[in-house]
């Protein structure tokens, strides 16, 4: 796993219970896109403890307005499964812009 953090932002970082408004690209090894927020127009919203593993131990990294790159290997995005556009035993490339972090509601008494 690597992340190289571009412009780190500032607030709390993410926790594995919150959700995440992301913008990304996502790209194979070889620069292949296979799959970006930006055309759709809008941010998307994550669970960060439903994100591939690689990118939820990522995310901690960056703060809200924060940029980053994730070097994700096989065993921590998809491992061996086929996944839309991405092969089996893929790494993977995300470049990441951390939007807003929305903390885990507190329980309900």
């Amino acid at each position: 796993l690597g992340i190289k953090v571009i412009t780190p932002g500032e607030g709390l970082a993410p926790q594995m219970n919150d959700r995440v408004r992301v913008h990304y690209i996502g790209r194979l090894k070889d620069g292949t896109v296979f799959d970006d927020s930006h055309p759709r127009g809008k941010p998307s919203d994550f669970p960060v403890n439903r994100l591939i593993p690689g990118w939820s131990a990522s995310m901690s990294s960056l703060r809200p307005g924060g940029e980053g790159v994730f070097y994700i290997p096989p065993h921590l995005g998809y491992g061996g499964i086929r996944a839309g556009g991405i092969p089996p035993h893929s790494g993977l490339i995300f470049e990441v812009e951390l939007i807003a972090v929305n903390p885990e509601a507190p329980p309900k008494p």
